[in-house]
């Protein structure tokens, strides 16, 4: 990206203020007001898959060594400043490897630079990511948030209609921590139960045609969570809602958004609107510790046949509108087991109705210390001919996860 003169000076007015931060709540952490987390974990993949938030290719089988470290200050009742940063290390089998950006909606003033060249091998490359730097005001019954956050919007389990500034890859293998945006926000209670919470999320620059508004309020109805929510993001216009609630014993929750979104001809993006809802409900099995989940979505920006998957992917839905499925129609059942105190396992499949291909991922989790966890990944793509998810790879993961 070229910035110009001005967008130089700017950028170094964004390192200079991101290195400020960083020192002033390194040093501020360590008294008795702060405290640090974070985490350290190493991993063994087998396949195609996403290390934050990008996705290595062509790579027959990698080690990863990665670690997180989060800062939080309080200085006084009312001031709060967290800070956030990622990185990792990752050696391939395969010379061919690369990484490509999956992320392109990009809600970011600036960022650091996320593969230094200084760090970079033939077999190897290192990559970090700051993933928060905030400072929060609290005053009577408000909130205001300024800096790189996360945000996060509906009740959906696979797919979130309204959560328009980030969405996770299917094959990402560590989606602990949802990637940081830089927004100032702020968050008003009001009555018993409500909420609204709204801002201005910046893209490169704070350009206009880059950055976003929203607006999200929250209520609850006769035991009913309701949630209302409007948006600008680049230049498309979204309005959605948000219905979560409990019949019988059984979780129900129901999000949808109308978006609008803009055209534009010299990127082949033709416009228009799309509705895209998800419908699900949870029922848990307490004799076996087990709890059932089905979801069904129906992705409006997405095509019926698969032959036109092609344009889909060159569409405004896909590169900023966060939708990152290509078909209309899915199905999505999953099972929570928790064998023992110490071992849980996830299983689910994503299954498209229309070219009957199916993703399947199941997760092991053994709790080896307080401390210390194992996990194992399989991720199992299947379908015919040209279908959505026999373009994915099959992949597997096992790691060692250890918090602090």
């Amino acid at each position: 990206m070229r910035y110009g003169r001005q967008g130089s000076a700017l950028k170094f007015l964004f390192y200079k203020c991101l290195f400020v931060l960083f020192f002033t709540l390194s040093l501020l952490a360590s008294a008795s007001e702060g405290r640090w987390s974070g985490n350290l974990k190493s991993y063994l993949l087998k396949g195609e898959h996403s290390i934050l938030s990008e996705t290595l290719k062509d790579s027959e089988m990698s080690l990863v060594l990665s670690g997180r470290f989060n800062g939080i200050y309080h200085w006084s009742e009312n001031w709060q400043m967290e800070f956030g940063y990622e990185w990792d290390w990752q050696t391939a089998q395969s010379p061919k490897a690369k990484v490509s950006a999956l992320t392109p909606q990009g809600y970011r003033y600036d960022d650091i630079e996320s593969h230094p060249r200084a760090l970079q091998g033939e077999e190897s490359f290192f990559q970090q990511n700051l993933d928060r730097a905030q400072v929060i005001y609290y005053v009577r019954s408000w909130e205001w948030h300024l800096g790189r956050q996360a945000l996060s919007f509906g009740s959906g389990k696979m797919v979130n209609p309204t959560d328009i500034f980030f969405a996770f890859p299917l094959a990402s293998i560590d989606q602990e921590y949802r990637r940081g945006v830089d927004a100032l926000r702020f968050r008003k209670g009001f009555g018993a139960m409500g909420e609204v919470d709204g801002g201005y999320v910046f893209g490169p620059l704070a350009h206009k045609e880059d950055s976003a508004f929203y607006m999200n309020i929250k209520q609850v109805f006769y035991e009913w969570d309701v949630a209302v929510m409007m948006a600008v993001f680049k230049e498309n216009e979204l309005l959605g809602f948000d219905l979560q609630g409990d019949i019988f014993g059984h979780g129900i929750w129901w999000e949808s958004a109308w978006t609008e979104y803009k055209s534009d001809g010299s990127k082949g993006w033709e416009g228009g609107s799309a509705f895209r809802s998800v419908i699900g409900f949870d029922y848990r099995i307490s004799s076996t510790q087990s709890l059932w989940i089905f979801e069904f979505h129906y992705n409006g920006a997405g095509q019926k046949d698969s032959d036109r998957y092609t344009e889909q992917i060159n569409d405004v839905s896909f590169f900023e509108g966060a939708v990152f499925l290509l078909g209309q129609s899915y199905l999505s059942p999953g099972l929570q087991w928790e064998w023992s105190p110490l071992l849980h396992s996830t299983h689910g499949i994503l299954w498209n109705l229309n070219d009957h291909s199916t993703f399947f991922t199941t997760q092991l989790d053994y709790n080896v210390a307080d401390d210390l966890i194992f996990n194992g990944q399989v991720y199992a793509p299947q379908g015919p001919g040209k279908s959505e998810f026999s373009q994915y790879p099959f992949f597997a993961s096992f790691s060692l996860k250890y918090y602090f």
